[in-house]
């Protein structure tokens, strides 16, 4: 039987979080398990569905919303680390400040702290900080686009203004994931015959993508991206 996912996350990380401090030592070992693949916290919808049916219902319904908390967690760590603090200071320090959300005991500190600290153990999640590397390199990179179709009169070129039709323009815009705001937004327009050759570049590429995926030596290191 599949267990219900709620759609509504708790009020505060630590109550989200807190289901942590009560799981049995095989239920959290399900949780390690997932993230320890080479997707880390980018848990697929069937990885997911068989890790919601192995916890108990206040941990399952709320699975995805878990595995996300753990996925800020996990990068709030990295940048404490990366600032020279200690992984068990950070690992700590996170802990006492999800205490009270989380109503965790002394005793479920301790716990928490040592399953944080496996769950969020950086050799863990090294192929994740690599591929998003890769992904990022020195470029930002587009997570959204959007057009606008618009039509621009033509009043002709003559001394007496005469509408003679209509030029049709596509406009695009692209967000990105780069942190200066300038670079966050690039918006450019192209016509139809433009339209034509980006839409047979596009065409291309997934045809190349294709021909690398057929390659059996190739296929297999390719890495899945969510």
């Amino acid at each position: 039987m599949v267990a219900y996912s709620s759609i509504l996350p708790p009020n505060s990380l630590g109550e989200l979080l807190r289901p942590l401090g009560s799981l049995s030592d095989v239920e959290f070992a399900a949780i390690l398990r997932a993230v320890s693949g080479p997707r880390s916290f980018s848990l697929k919808k069937d990885e997911l569905e068989n890790l919601r049916n192995r916890l108990p219902p206040e941990a399952a319904k709320n699975i995805t919303f878990l595995i996300s908390a753990l996925s800020f967690v996990y990068a709030h760590v990295v940048r404490l680390t990366e600032s020279q603090m200690a992984y068990r200071d950070a690992i700590s320090g996170i802990v006492d400040e999800l205490a009270g959300d989380a109503r965790w005991q002394d005793k479920d500190k301790v716990r928490v702290t040592d399953r944080f600290a496996a769950l969020l153990d950086p050799k863990v999640h090294a192929g994740l900080q690599k591929v998003q590397r890769l992904q990022s390199g020195f470029l930002p990179n587009a997570v959204g686009f959007s057009t606008l179709v618009d039509l621009r009169p033509d009043f002709g070129t003559g001394a007496e203004l005469q509408l003679t039709g209509y030029v049709p323009v596509i406009q695009f815009r692209i967000r990105t994931d780069a942190e200066s705001p300038a670079e966050q937004r690039i918006i450019f327009q192209v016509n139809e015959s433009s339209l034509a050759e980006l839409k047979k570049a596009v065409e291309r590429a997934e045809m190349k993508l294709s021909m690398l995926r057929q390659q059996s030596a190739v296929a297999s290191e390719i890495v899945k991206q969510s």
